[in-house]
């Protein structure tokens, strides 16, 4: 069994994570260039070594926040099948190594609910983290829409 490691980052109403091993690199917000004909999810592109990289708004696809999305400072970068995304964030909070015991399956109603993207829950002292699944946490159709726009910026 591997040792798993999860980054644990803050959006405006928690604390979430993601398997380490699912993360390129994480950058700052300081460099987005952004369009007004993007779809409202992404919050722009930056130019990673030469690559153009949509950035997705957490706090947005969750509705966590107004239109400015000022609070996010990190950008999560990950590949979503043959895609480079990033995945813009409040904060990164850091790295926990969970036990295997305090890391649960979603719960059963947001299974039922279709929510696929939540893969599991962590206990960590006296809160909670979601462990958030970036390969389903966006449709073919956004991918699809956002590969469009990057190819024409």
């Amino acid at each position: 069994m591997r040792e798993c490691q999860i980054i644990v980052f803050e959006l405006n109403n928690g604390k979430f994570g993601v398997d380490a091993l699912n993360v390129m690199e994480i950058e700052t917000c300081s460099s987005i260039i952004t369009a007004e004909d993007m779809p409202s999810l992404i919050k722009g592109t930056i130019d990673l070594r030469g690559e153009s990289v949509p950035i997705v708004s957490l706090n947005k696809r969750f509705d966590l926040c107004n239109d400015n999305d000022e609070n996010a400072k990190s950008i999560i970068v990950t590949r979503i099948g043959s895609e480079t995304v990033g995945f813009a964030v409040n904060q990164i909070l850091g790295l926990v190594k969970p036990e295997e015991k305090d890391i649960d399956p979603a719960p059963q109603i947001i299974v039922r609910a279709g929510i696929k993207y939540i893969s599991g829950i962590i206990k960590l002292e006296d809160e909670l983290v979601s462990i958030i699944d970036f390969n389903a946490l966006l449709s073919e159709n956004e991918i699809n829409s956002m590969k469009e726009n990057s190819a024409t910026r």
